[in-house]
């Protein structure tokens, strides 16, 4: 009966000890900056070619061992390509949130200019080639403006909002709808009803694009009227 209790007891002291091992030990750095890599392949396809780096976190830091499954996520605001920030986090025994930076490079089919543009200029055809490419941190043709663009056709006659080189990426924030009306210019302005269509003359208090709200001041009547572009110096009120 006494040996009982005592074998017993022996194995409430190892479990107790045991817990006590594993609660102050500390979480193996190398399966977090792992959980990471895995995270952000699995958000590409498979057979996306990717480079990803990890920034090595410090062997100082002493993190409680993680007994279920680490959470690895975005952080808020973070890029997806190129140097990006990817948070981990753990809920039990005791809870922590860290976050790992990283640089991804993936492979894409983009277009790239095939000589310099200013601000202002058309976009055609002739100024592009499609061309494999890696995007991202370091990669050889540097980051776009905005998301790479990959289908062209809607992208033509707009014009490029800035001065960029030869080699440089299009991105869908390099590029805008070109204005069909100029601040200070005569327009024609469109008064719009279910019988009838009547039209005067105004200035333009605005530039604008097509389908873009833009204030005008009739040359008649003097007053400021909201309208919407709808040709090159064609405007029409709104209903």
């Amino acid at each position: 009966m006494k040996s009982r209790i005592i074998i017993q007891c022996c194995a409430v002291v190892a479990l107790c000890f045991c817990h006590l091992l594993a609660f102050g030990s500390t979480q193996d750095l190398a399966k977090i900056e792992l959980a990471v890599v895995d995270f952000i392949k699995q958000q590409y396809p498979l057979d996306a070619t990717l480079n990803v780096e990890i920034q090595q976190l410090d062997n100082r830091l002493k993190l409680s061992v993680c007994e279920k499954n680490l959470t690895v996520d975005w952080s808020p605001g973070s890029n997806r390509i190129g140097r990006t920030t990817v948070g981990v986090s753990c809920t039990t025994p005791k809870p922590w949130r860290i976050f790992v930076r990283a640089s991804v490079e993936k492979e894409s089919f983009t277009w790239v200019l095939n000589s310099a543009v200013r601000k202002g200029d058309v976009l055609s055809q002739q100024l592009v080639s499609r061309k494999s490419v890696m995007l991202g941190e370091g990669g050889r043709m540097g980051m776009a403006l905005g998301e790479p663009i990959t289908d062209l056709e809607p992208w033509l006659g707009q014009v490029f909002v800035r001065a960029m080189q030869a080699g440089r990426i299009v991105g869908d924030r390099s590029l805008e709808l070109p204005n069909l009306v100029t601040k200070g210019e005569q327009v024609s302005i469109v008064y719009q009803t279910p019988r009838l269509a009547i039209r005067t003359k105004g200035v333009a208090l605005e530039s604008g694009a097509l389908e873009q709200r833009i204030s005008v001041k009739n040359s008649e009547s003097n007053k400021v009227i909201d309208v919407i572009v709808t040709g090159r110096s064609n405007v029409t009120t709104l209903n």
